[in-house]
């Protein structure tokens, strides 16, 4: 396996799995910290993606649950967050992507547990 089909492989998702670590032995030490900064930037890439989706969630659930009814406080919050999650505040993006690591947690233990 190349080098370039490696990479190729892990931006399409793959882990760096036990074969792929087996195979980085091979690798210079500058090689293996370029694939690691790539895996490392592609995931940021994604959990920045689905933390975006899950405010899109919260965003139709919420309204759906304030269609039926919510105290003044609760709802005067919420209205404040129904804005895109490119324009919320750095805390409150901070919430998704832990949602969003959960998410990515759950695909890396499917997959592990296919290899």
């Amino acid at each position: 396996m190349t080098l370039h089909k490696m990479m190729n492989q892990l931006g399409r998702g793959m882990s760096l799995s036990n074969t792929y670590l087996n195979y980085m032995r091979v690798l210079s030490k500058e090689e293996v910290e370029g694939i690691k900064k790539i895996h490392e930037k592609r995931e940021k890439e994604m959990i920045e993606k689905l933390a975006e989706l899950e405010h899109e969630q919260w965003c139709f659930w919420s309204k759906d649950i304030a269609s039926t009814g919510l105290n003044d406080l609760r709802l005067e919050r919420w209205k404040k967050l129904w804005i895109p999650y490119n324009e919320l505040p750095e805390e409150m993006k901070r919430e998704d992507r832990l949602w969003a690591e959960r998410v990515l947690k759950v695909f890396r233990r499917e997959r592990n547990e296919r290899i």
